[in-house]
């Protein structure tokens, strides 16, 4: 009886958890799921895409998600996006992920509960290196000192040529990022990436189609870390020339090209 009372209690636990995680749908076709980066706006995708029904979580303490699921626990966040994702009809999606969104996507895919049609990762890790760690715990720091981070996200989300082209889009985005949670959210979500432990031994050829891409000048994953995730996952590294992290934003094309391929892939299996 006490078996029973306890695995009801986690049930219950499990859905108002992924109760409280908002997904945003826009759109037709193929279910895409996307997760967004460390920290980045949700919003920022919506609209990105054509041809798919488009799925946007947000995050714990992101946008309109509750924090009730703390951040910087990564096996709740992990379990609370599969069981909404379930709660809501989201059958076998394409699941894609940027940055941090990549790397909880990755692992999401490794664990094999959540039945997937995909899986693209765009300026993505398996694990980072000690110095990146300590960056990211530095940046964690400031944010909750409440120093404007506005030239530092610049910096590591776009290429200086994206900015010089198109500076109050750039600025728009940092703006929207900074505005999209708490900096206590922000902060701990830098934590849970420096703490997140290495995917690199696990990494494993995949049953679905995967497409990996990075831009050649994202500052905020490096190329190396892709290069690992092509080695370890058998595929193909599409490196954007002049691009930054947020493909979605600086090589629109592309990122829909990514999605298509993936789409085209789950239909023909």
């Amino acid at each position: 009886m006490r078996g029973l009372l306890a695995l009801a209690m986690w049930a219950d636990s499990a859905m108002s958890a992924a109760a409280m995680l908002h997904i945003e749908t826009r759109g037709s076709g193929p279910a895409v799921v996307v997760l967004h980066g460390t920290p980045q706006d949700p919003d920022s995708f919506l609209d990105t895409l054509t041809g798919v029904t488009l799925h946007v979580v947000h995050l714990p303490g992101y946008g309109r998600s509750s924090s009730s699921v703390p951040i910087s626990d990564m096996q709740a966040v992990e379990r609370a996006i599969e069981e909404a994702c379930e709660q809501r009809g989201i059958e076998s999606p394409v699941l894609v992920g940027c940055s941090g969104g990549a790397y909880r996507a990755l692992s999401i895919a490794l664990h094999g509960r959540m039945s997937l049609a995909g899986l693209g990762l765009v300026g993505g890790f398996a694990g980072l290196a000690p110095e990146h760690r300590a960056a990211l715990r530095q940046m964690a720091d400031l944010f909750e000192q409440g120093h404007d981070m506005s030239e530092p996200l610049r910096a590591a989300m776009f290429s200086e040529g994206f900015v010089k082209r198109e500076p109050e889009r750039a600025q728009r985005y940092v703006e929207a990022t900074l505005a999209s949670a708490p900096p206590r959210i922000l902060a701990d979500d830098l934590r849970a990436a420096a703490d997140a432990p290495d995917l690199g031994p696990r990494l494993r050829p995949l049953t679905i189609p995967v497409q990996l891409a990075v831009g050649e000048l994202d500052a905020a994953t490096p190329l190396a870390y892709s290069h690992v995730l092509a080695t370890g996952l058998d595929v193909e590294l599409q490196r954007v020339p002049a691009v930054g992290h947020l493909l979605h934003l600086e090589a629109p094309s592309v990122w829909q090209a990514i999605i298509d391929a993936l789409v085209v892939e789950r239909s023909m299996r």
